[in-house]
């Protein structure tokens, strides 16, 4: 029977939880901001405090909560509704404003002398993977490293290899003269951002992104040539299209990507073409498969290996380019970025680590076909061995991508971009925190980071307002009608 007492104690533990929540939340953003090791410290205790009150009162909310449920208060618990997004707050901090550079890019100039750069960040000793790609001929590597990182082996490697390997520690990564530097979080994988900066800066013509358990295949290169390859459209009616390119383009029929909407895994593949593209590789983004152990999420890796295989191995094949308006989930774990698009790199960092690469990718596809750039998903060319990783903890770290990505691939869908490129990706990034997906501290650290690229030279690619228009021979992608829009400068 209905007790007027457990909906007064129910109606209690909510407010409870709600000011709780919100004195936990701005205690977690006060240490996102420290960047000194003893200022962290000393705001351990308070934020470890406010966590074990924040999950008591979660835990009795949710009891109450149930109970008054049961009591018949409400039956709208009892079938869940799915994520919708809707805005819910205005963002009142500053705009992005590119004026002159704010320090001299020419004094401050990373010694490396390739146009081809590695960038990875790790907590780890150095590993084969870091090692195999030092030894590359005509690629350097930067090491971003963190508070956790032992440097005694990487500033080793940086010794054996001066010219072409630069270990960027803790330390040398606050004496940067980069404004992003104020705004990276420690012991977060967005330190990362740095080292992008940092190749650009350093001259790069190509970036590859890539974790520190991803390794070479025997005879290991990274291409920076390709085949021709196959265009891939994948239409839906009245929604955004989202391939899944580990089966549409290398046979992995039962497998999905991390950051794969949930909702589409079984989807079938009638409303999908698959032409030949009869240029070369354009320019962009270069995501490449990974052996052995795929990116795959939590919930693939927790079910059950007599239907869901792993370790696996794809199949080979030609390239695969996704067509303007079609979106699939790519990491930082072995990706290429050409230079027309290191605008795009940046990972957001207020979203954890298993998140902010997905993140990333869905918001830079956005931007990307407007700039005349393109998405490519390749063979594998590592083999990752992954470092040791909890599922649960994964799982728990992943729930955004579980609940939320569907919702974000439709509000970037709708979203339209304006003025010049540096505009529209501050313009998207304010729009995704009112949605609620990032946070203010990611458009303070996006107008950082363009405002870095923009000191060191760096030219932003004019982009067009309309529907991008047909490829080229010379493999880039020309307006057919459009609009162009003003930029800082075209590349």
């Amino acid at each position: 029977p209905f007790s007027p007492k457990l909906c007064q104690a129910s109606r209690k533990s909510v407010n409870m939880f709600a000011d709780e929540a919100n004195m936990y939340a701005s205690t977690l953003s006060k240490v996102r901001r420290l960047k000194g090791r003893s200022e962290a410290q000393t705001s351990a205790c308070a934020l470890s405090n406010s966590r074990l009150q924040f999950g008591t009162l979660i835990f009795a909310a949710s009891y109450f909560t149930q109970q008054h449920v049961q009591a018949g208060v409400s039956s709208s618990a009892t079938s869940a509704k799915p994520f919708h997004a809707e805005k819910i707050r205005s963002y009142d901090g500053d705009r992005l404003s590119i004026g002159e550079p704010h320090f001299d890019p020419s004094d401050t100039k990373p010694k490396l002398a390739c146009k081809q750069i590695a960038v990875s960040t790790t907590i780890n000793p150095v590993t084969k993977a870091l090692r195999q790609v030092a030894s590359l001929h005509e690629w350097c590597l930067i090491i971003v490293g963190d508070l956790k990182t032992p440097p005694q082996t990487h500033l080793e490697l940086e010794r054996e290899l001066p010219k072409s390997v630069k270990f960027l520690s803790y330390d040398e990564q606050m004496a940067l003269p980069y404004a992003s530097v104020s705004s990276t979080p420690t012991n977060h994988f967005g330190r990362k951002n740095l080292g992008y900066l940092y190749a650009a800066h350093a001259g790069a013509e190509l970036i590859f992104d890539f974790d520190d358990d991803n390794e070479l295949l025997p005879g290991g290169a990274i291409p920076t040539s390709f085949d021709r390859g196959r265009h891939v459209y994948h239409a839906r009616k009245n929604a955004s299209s989202v391939l899944n390119p580990y089966k549409v383009g290398f046979r992995a029929v039962q497998m999905w990507p991390r950051g794969f909407p949930l909702d589409l895994i079984n989807e079938d593949d009638e409303s999908i073409t698959i032409d030949p593209l009869e240029v070369e590789v354009p320019k962009g983004i270069i995501q490449s498969l990974a052996n052995h152990d795929p990116d795959v999420d939590a919930i693939y890796r927790m079910g059950p290996r007599s239907a869901l295989e792993l370790p696996y191995n794809f199949e080979g094949g030609p390239p695969i380019v996704l067509k303007p308006h079609t979106y699939a989930p790519y990491n930082a774990q072995a990706t290429l970025v050409t230079q027309e698009a290191f605008w795009a790199q940046m990972l957001p960092m207020t979203v954890h680590g298993r998140v902010s690469d997905i993140w990333r990718s869905y918001v830079s596809q956005r931007l990307l076909w407007s700039a005349g750039l393109r998405l490519t998903f390749h063979s594998a060319w590592v083999v990752q061995v992954r470092n040791a990783h909890d599922y649960m903890g994964d799982y728990m770290s992943e729930r955004p991508l579980y609940e939320t990505a569907g919702e974000l691939i439709r509000v970037l869908h709708v979203w339209k971009p304006t003025h010049d490129l540096p505009s529209s990706i501050s313009n998207l990034y304010i729009h995704l925190f009112e949605y609620g997906f990032l946070e203010a501290e990611d458009v303070v650290s996006v107008h950082n980071f363009l405002n870095d690229l923009a000191s060191i030279g760096y030219c932003f690619p004019s982009i067009s307002k309309r529907k991008s228009g047909k490829l080229e021979s010379s493999g880039t992608q020309t307006p057919a009608g459009d609009v162009v829009l003003t930029s800082k400068c075209d590349t």
